[in-house]
């Protein structure tokens, strides 16, 4: 089996990845390809890579800041690049706008923002400052980072690579992350190359008509500009015979000596707009050039696929407060009560008789917090068994017990990384998952059945109960210590009170 080993800078970006890897995995395993996604440890970055390799892998993807340095570190292998777009960065400046009023947008050389997709009165908070390049030493741009003015209504943002690079920063550092699009046509392009790779000589038909079936434009060409291959796909967006022969013929500022590259760059070519990147591998010990170019409009296409996938899943909350009809005051100030909650990420439990609507408020505070475009994960406790329920929510390593999957399984608490756990009828479960649980609100890690180590863990956790679960912690059948961890905050909602 060949290896694609994902290099990435935080733990949101991994969580992308791992989404993405399980919609795929049976596309991947029919090519005889494994995944590892690692986590960037900046100052160890090329160790880390060669690392990678020195496990098996042969191709690595990265983001963009990470991909500049190890592709003048390592020849070996293709490295791949995440790029991140204007879209990506003006959705991360949106998205934190409104708590500071003055933004510092701190990008690397090799980031393409367009300033002019700004609107007015977002670019009024930005500071905008020149970008830096990523040969400096870690202390340089630690350095930089301190020197910008400090208040309590600034923060930075910056490439996914800043936050470990600017550590410690003296304001907070939000990250501009790829899109899930941009994630899986990398993914399924470097599965592309994985197979052309495993091709020798007599196998270049074979390749061809691969390249023909992918859904992106490839040609492929050496450093002087000549071309191997142009797919029907790559002939068809940019107007040429399949048979052109030289970068030169499609590209009239090429020259052999300096072949310009392509980084996220805007082709127009109508009816298309098309996105156009070049990266580097070796073919037969030769060194050669991939030249992607994607289609806008499919791109948009592929990520709500992927937004639909997810949805079927159940990962995703799809009711809001507006869902809750009712006329009676109390049942609105129950309302107005759940609207604050959702603003804190702290633990909320519900109480109330069946049909009162729980899950339908913890979707809506889900909805309405910081969480909203993390996964919603929702089970009821008392519909399995004690057994099942665990390994459920804290999931398994392969082979931890008979019947289980051979590769393991993710629980539900890594599942909602960065979401939100609901856990229905909770005064059903049993003392010794009670203990379990109660760990994870403390220590904010979870581990798998039959694991000797922990994942961290970024969740809120909404509980509901339709008993008296003060009376259940006075009986002793629910932990006193793990009432108080949950009912931080606290809703009861009334079945008398919720109308049609």
């Amino acid at each position: 089996m060949d290896t694609i080993a994902f290099l990435i800078a935080d733990e949101l970006m991994q969580q992308s990845v791992y989404t993405i890897l399980h919609i795929y995995k049976d596309k991947l395993e029919a090519h005889d390809i494994t995944t590892t996604v690692t986590i960037i440890d900046f100052p160890h970055l090329i160790d880390q890579a060669r690392g990678l390799i020195r496990q098996g892998a042969k191709v690595i993807i990265t983001n963009s800041g990470s991909h500049q340095i190890l592709t003048k570190a390592i020849d070996n292998v293709p490295i791949l690049c995440l790029f991140s777009s204007t879209n990506d960065a003006l959705y991360t400046l949106r998205s934190i706008a409104p708590k500071y009023k003055q933004i510092h947008l701190l990008l690397n050389e090799n980031f393409m923002f367009n300033k002019d997709a700004c609107p007015e009165e977002l670019r009024k908070k930005i500071v905008f400052y020149p970008r830096y390049s990523l040969d400096k030493t870690h202390l340089e741009l630690l350095a930089r980072v301190r020197q910008l003015p400090v208040t309590p209504d600034t923060a930075i943002v910056g490439c996914p690579l800043l936050p470990q690079i600017a550590y410690p920063s003296p304001m907070p550092i939000y990250s501009i992350r790829p899109s899930e699009s941009t994630m899986l046509s990398v993914l399924l392009y470097a599965q592309e190359l994985l197979v052309f790779q495993r091709k020798d000589n007599k196998q270049l038909s074979m390749m061809s008509s691969i390249l023909s079936h992918v859904t992106d434009g490839i040609i492929l060409y050496a450093k002087g500009g000549a071309i191997s291959h142009i797919n029907e796909r790559a002939a068809s967006f940019l107007g040429i015979p399949v048979t052109t022969k030289n970068m030169r013929d499609i590209f009239p500022d090429w020259t052999e000596g300096s072949s310009p590259s392509f980084h996220e760059t805007i082709l127009q070519r109508p009816p298309y707009t098309l996105i156009a990147n070049s990266d580097f591998f070796l073919m037969d010990s030769r060194s050669q050039y991939i030249l992607t170019i994607r289609d806008v409009t499919e791109l948009q296409r592929l990520e709500k696929n992927i937004r639909y996938k997810l949805s079927k899943t159940g990962l995703t909350a799809t009711h809001h407060f507006e869902d809750i009809k009712t006329v009676d005051e109390g049942m609105k100030h129950v309302i107005r009560q759940a609207e604050v909650m959702a603003r804190y990420n702290a633990p909320i439990l519900i109480q109330g008789e069946s049909g009162t609507g729980k899950e339908l408020f913890a979707q809506s505070i889900h909805n309405a917090s910081d969480r909203r475009h993390g996964p919603f994960v929702a089970i009821n406790c008392a519909a399995l068994p004690t057994d099942l329920l665990e390994s459920e929510l804290f999931g398994y390593v392969g082979g931890s017990f008979t019947g289980a999957r051979k590769e393991g399984k993710a629980g539900l608490f890594e599942m909602a990384h960065n979401g939100t756990i609901f856990l229905d009828e909770i005064n059903s479960m049993a003392p010794s998952i009670q203990s379990k649980l109660l760990r994870v609100l403390e220590t904010k890690q979870v581990m798998r059945l039959g694991s000797d180590y922990v994942i961290p863990l970024d969740i809120r956790i909404i509980s509901a109960s339709n008993a008296d679960i003060i009376a259940a912690v006075q009986a002793g059948s629910f932990r006193r210590d793990l009432f108080f961890r949950i009912n931080t905050l606290r809703l009861r909602p009334a079945a008398a009170e919720r109308t049609a």
